[in-house]
């Protein structure tokens, strides 16, 4: 599951900078050095899919509690 957050958290970050700081397949994400000459596309990635994740998980069980009362 790492290797595709990895992979998910990289591309977002290319979308949310609006370039792409070099080409990354999921066979080399078990290459740490790609991953340290990309980490601010990679970090930025990160952090944009934890808030979009925290949002929807708080907006799921947010529903979800309302239809329970």
């Amino acid at each position: 599951m790492i290797p595709f957050i990895l992979y998910a958290s990289f591309w977002t970050g290319a979308l949310v900078q609006g370039e792409n700081r070099g080409d990354l397949s999921l066979s080399q994400m078990g290459n740490f050095d790609v991953i340290k000459t990309n980490v601010s596309q990679y970090t930025l990635g990160a952090v944009t899919l934890s808030v979009v994740a925290a949002a929807v998980v708080g907006v799921v069980v947010y529903v979800w509690l309302k239809r329970r009362e």
